[in-house]
C-alpha cells in the first residue's frame, strides 16, 4: 500500500476535509457577494424604470423590485428565519 497513509485515512474520517470545508467557505462569501450585486442591479433597474411608468401597475412593480432588491441584496434573513 504504497502511498497510502493509514493514520491520515483514519484521520480524515473521523475529523473530516477541513480543506474543503474551507473551500466551501469561500464559495459561500463569493454567492453572498453576488447576491449583493444582484439586489443593487435590481434596485438601479428599478429606478430607472420608475421615471417613465406611473399608474397602479407602476407602484406594484415598484414595490415588487423594491423587495426583490432587498431579498437579493440580504439573503441570510431568508436561511435564519
Amino acid at each position: 500500500m504504497a502511498g497510502v497513509g493509514p493514520l491520515n485515512t483514519l484521520t480524515t474520517t473521523f475529523a473530516g476535509d477541513w480543506a474543503s470545508f474551507a473551500g466551501c467557505g469561500v464559495a459561500c462569501g463569493r454567492l453572498a457577494q453576488c447576491a449583493q450585486q444582484l439586489g443593487e442591479n435590481v434596485q438601479a433597474g428599478a429606478y430607472r424604470l420608475d421615471g417613465h411608468w406611473d399608474g397602479n401597475a407602476a407602484d406594484a412593480a415598484m414595490a415588487y423590485l423594491a423587495d426583490l432588491a432587498s431579498a437579493a441584496a440580504t439573503p441570510e434573513h431568508d436561511l435564519l428565519a
